[in-house]
């Protein structure tokens, strides 16, 4: 995984060596799901449950404790660990402040810090695969702890803001590039930004925001979250009771 050499490799093209993974048919298929798609994202919503259950366990906590602690709803959290719930990306950012975890944990089950002087590389099928009912994203460098950002490649499945029951915010900052297809950068207060392949923005992610896919086809895109140190646990709000301000579904 992690690689310390005195020479760095020769730069390559970002751009397209990003966009090979989105040519690659694992992850591309069908823009609509299939049947195995639907298997295999089955078993990662199980796999998820199984570590947050298994994480939530370890240190004697109740669903109550953890609602208390990222301010979740218990039914929300109850349907994530039975795989019944595709947590977007606040949530389980929230789930992993909250817990006093890095945000890879809940995509693998082991991991190698991240320390100075080190360099971490990937292959194209070594990203978790997470699908909601809006985005898929491809976690990238799931098993390196102690990031200071966290990258993703997503696919805008939302054609509609419709789609979103609400906006989507979470402390930190975001940088999102376009590789294909057309994207609608939804962020409150603001009118609609709409972005083309080699366009990019960077925003205070705090404010409600959410992707749709502005043309026919799902817009792909590289994503960079940073600044919400979600490795690092939050104190939990001690005046809350567990129902009350926590975020529902």
């Amino acid at each position: 995984m992690f690689a310390d050499r005195g020479i760095a490799a020769e730069p390559t093209d970002t751009k397209d060596s990003v966009n090979e993974v989105f040519r690659s048919e694992k992850y591309m298929g069908s823009q609509s799901p299939t049947p195995s798609g639907s298997s295999r994202n089955e078993e990662v919503l199980q796999s998820m449950g199984l570590r947050l259950r298994e994480l939530r366990r370890m240190n004697g906590w109740t669903l109550e404790d953890v609602s208390r602690r990222t301010g979740l709803a218990i039914s929300t959290i109850s349907k994530a660990e039975r795989g019944l719930m595709a947590l977007g990306y606040d949530r389980f950012i929230a789930l992993a402040r909250g817990m006093g975890i890095d945000v890879g944990e809940l995509f693998s089950p082991g991991g190698d810090a991240f320390e100075q002087g080190c360099v971490a590389t990937s292959a194209a099928d070594q990203a978790s695969v997470h699908e909601t009912e809006t985005y898929v994203y491809r976690m990238l460098f799931p098993d390196v702890r102690g990031k200071q950002m966290v990258p993703m490649l997503g696919q805008i499945k939302a054609h509609s803001i419709a789609s979103f029951s609400r906006l989507i915010h979470h402390e930190g900052e975001e940088f999102v590039y376009v590789l294909g297809g057309e994207l609608d950068l939804f962020i409150e207060g603001r009118d609609p930004i709409r972005l083309v392949p080699g366009e990019c923005a960077y925003f205070d992610s705090s404010s409600g925001h959410a992707y749709v896919s502005a043309g026919a086809r799902d817009a792909q895109i590289l994503v960079v979250c940073c600044g919400n140190q979600a490795n690092k646990q939050e104190e939990p709000p001690g005046s809350e009771s567990p129902g009350n301000g926590a975020i529902s579904e």
